[in-house]
């Protein structure tokens, strides 16, 4: 079926929801139709092939229908954060959020949005709604932010808590091992940077930063022979790339034994 069909075939099916199901117009005590399942993950494919305009139309559409779906302002949300309108991504995910007051995913980007602009009281009260929820799927994500932004507002005791917290629900959430180790490294815990990035590494073994950064504490630490294999990988991996060129400066700078 063409895209234009198929616009055609949703948008009769949206018909159907507003006026055929429920034998007329919405009564005004009665909630606004939700888009069908269906429809939600035509939509969702249009947006993982980046055919954003597409999506664009059918948010639109649903909304001149009379739909109201938190999904439908999340996505809304994401698109006007990809294109850098922050402030229509944060009204976005509060509409989202006005239809569901336990939307924790909603919560924690907002919260991200909110500490993006040093709004840190209204970031954090965001990620802490967000935990709120016993149903949240991914509550790791909102403790690493909440770490990141206990590091920003320089409470680096309070962020540790977050990341280890984060790394206990889920072991293998690769970003909070790496916001710990970088933790460690800034306050020059070498050593427990190193144990903390060799996790990481293990997580994530083509992503050349988390070599170059387990490298230093390596290197801090005197563990040369292993440092030196930590910056060959980050040159393995990417070879003309910038942490490339700053893993070959590194290596320079290692003794010979």
């Amino acid at each position: 079926m063409s895209v234009k069909k198929r616009v055609v075939v949703v948008a009769l099916l949206w018909l159907t929801v507003l006026f055929g199901c429920a034998g007329g117009n919405i009564e005004e005590n009665q909630a606004a139709p939700t888009l069908p399942d269906d429809v939600y993950e035509e939509i969702i494919a249009h947006y993982r092939n980046h055919r954003y305009d597409l999506v664009k139309q059918y948010i639109a559409r649903s909304q001149e229908s009379g739909v109201r779906d938190k999904r439908l302002y999340f996505l809304s949300g994401i698109l006007a954060w990809e294109a850098g309108n922050y402030e229509q991504a944060k009204t976005a995910f509060k509409q989202a959020i006005d239809l569901d007051p336990e939307y924790s995913d909603a919560y924690n980007n907002l919260g991200i949005l909110y500490m993006r602009d040093k709004e840190y009281t209204e970031a954090e009260s965001a990620f802490h709604k967000a935990l709120e929820n016993p149903l949240y799927l991914t509550p790791e994500k909102a403790l690493v932010n909440l770490g990141k932004l206990m590091e920003a507002e320089k409470n680096d005791k309070a962020a540790e808590q977050y990341y280890r917290h984060a790394i206990k629900l889920k072991p293998g959430f690769f970003q909070a091992y790496y916001n710990l180790g970088m933790l460690f490294y800034r306050l020059e815990n070498f050593r427990l940077a190193a144990a903390v990035f060799d996790q990481a590494v293990k997580l994530a073994p083509r992503w050349p930063p988390v070599w170059f950064w387990y490298g230093m504490s390596l290197k801090e630490t005197n563990e040369y022979g292993k440092a030196r294999a930590a910056f060959g990988k980050v040159q393995a991996l990417k070879p003309d790339s910038e942490m490339a060129k700053r893993a070959a400066v590194q290596l320079k700078k290692l003794p010979d034994n």
